[in-house]
């Protein structure tokens, strides 16, 4: 096939920036033709100088599937890039997309924002390319923030979820669905056994369903320099601030910082390196739905780095990943600072190194499962099915999403 990948502008992508790099690898070493491209909203021309600036300017790396500049919070710079707002741009893209066999649009959220509310210009990529484009879901929020993408379905050729809770949430569209999973690269054939390894890691793109902060104010409970906090966000922006901390974060930073540490926003390689010697990673997300996972907790498994996770959030109702085999359980929502650390400790101080590498190997062969080359021929493979098709379309659904386009946009696509 020749692919069209696509990435939507946006703020705090996170993981959807790493896993296109990813998606776009692992379909090129299926022998498929992948282009990529980001679109932003702007009525004025796209700048041709797009080039790395300011605070992370050091830090853009050359993209291991775009081949573009590439920093894993601000995204790309460098590479092509044509705004859907803008008429000649527009027809453009128009012009390159028939030329693909489909189009993948890596998110969909990023289609509104406050260039496009109440403006319809955009849509035209979409419609007169209808049965070439293959919508990504990575999250539960489509029936709530973002509805009016139902209306866009009938131009889809798929709707992929990439989380089990993304698939539920397109049961009813008026467009095929498929659940395909966020890729991997290959696994490191060696890792470092448990002797080997110390200390607690955080690292995400900081959200307050993530409940950053439970670990950040365990810290000055926990052993000194035993946790590494990393990333950025909007939470953790707020909780460092000196002027916009909300009340209840006032001090928790200065008081974690004074017996641990923050490494700050981190290059994959340089992530890796602290996955690779770390004891356990601590991702404390709770969203109630039936089953989600961060990215970190992927490629902390693949590292060899034992997760400590809540079950309500990574195993949900699906179980795919299963408490104490795949990773350690652990609910903040009911423990207090102290209990936490204590809790953490326990794990740290108790923990057997059988039973330490009996995690380590099943959660490595789960996460095998998510493989860049495997998910790109199982996308591809569904797409091919010449008998794919909806089987499960929900008319009031359709209608929801015209009314709130309606809302949105001004308008019905």
């Amino acid at each position: 096939m020749k692919i069209l990948f696509v990435v939507p502008g946006g703020n705090d992508l996170g993981g959807i920036i790493t896993s296109t790099e990813q998606y776009v690898a692992g379909l090129k070493e299926c022998g498929h033709e992948v282009n990529f491209m980001t679109v932003g909203f702007g009525r004025s021309g796209t700048r041709r100088d797009r080039s790395p600036r300011g605070k992370f300017a050091d830090e853009f790396t050359t993209g291991e599937g775009t081949g573009a500049l590439m920093h894993p919070t601000q995204g790309w710079r460098g590479e092509q890039r044509l705004s859907l707002m803008n008429e000649a741009e527009r027809a453009a893209f128009i012009h390159i997309g028939k030329k693909h066999d489909i189009i993948i649009w890596a998110s969909m959220y990023g289609f509104r924002n406050p260039d496009t509310e109440g403006k319809m210009d955009w849509v035209e990529v979409i419609t007169k390319l209808k049965g070439k484009h293959v919508f990504f879901i990575h999250d539960d929020h489509l029936p709530e923030r973002y509805p009016w993408a139902y209306a866009l379905a009938p131009f889809a050729a798929l709707m992929v979820g990439v989380q089990p809770c993304s698939y539920d949430s397109l049961e009813g569209v008026a467009a095929p669905r498929a659940m395909v999973y966020t890729p991997l690269p290959p696994l490191p054939r060696k890792i470092r056994a448990v002797d080997d390894r110390s200390g607690f890691f955080m690292c995400q793109v900081w959200k307050g369903w993530k409940n950053g902060h439970r670990l950040i104010e365990a810290a000055p409970y926990l052993p000194k320099n035993s946790v590494t906090f990393a990333g950025d966000g909007i939470q953790l922006r707020y909780i460092r601030s000196q002027d916009k901390c909300p009340p209840r974060f006032q001090g928790i930073w200065d008081a974690a910082m004074k017996k641990q540490r923050y490494a700050g926003v981190l290059q994959e390689a340089e992530r890796d390196e602290y996955l690779v010697k770390s004891k356990f990673l601590v991702d404390l997300s709770v969203r109630h739905n039936s089953g989600q996972y961060n990215r970190i907790v992927q490629e902390a498994m693949a590292q060899g780095c034992v997760v400590i996770a809540d079950p309500e959030f990574i195993s949900g109702r699906t179980n795919f990943f299963k408490p104490n085999v795949h990773y350690f359980p652990i609910s903040s929502d009911d423990l207090t600072p102290d209990m936490l650390a204590a809790k953490l400790r326990s794990y740290d101080s108790l923990i057997r190194k059988s039973e330490y590498a009996s995690i380590q190997d099943a959660a490595r062969k789960l996460v095998k499962t998510f493989d860049r080359k495997k998910l790109a021929e199982r996308l591809t493979t569904i797409l091919g099915d010449p008998y794919l098709q909806a089987v499960d379309k929900s008319p009031a659904l359709l209608k929801k999403g015209w009314l709130e386009f309606q809302r949105v946009f001004g308008g019905r696509p």
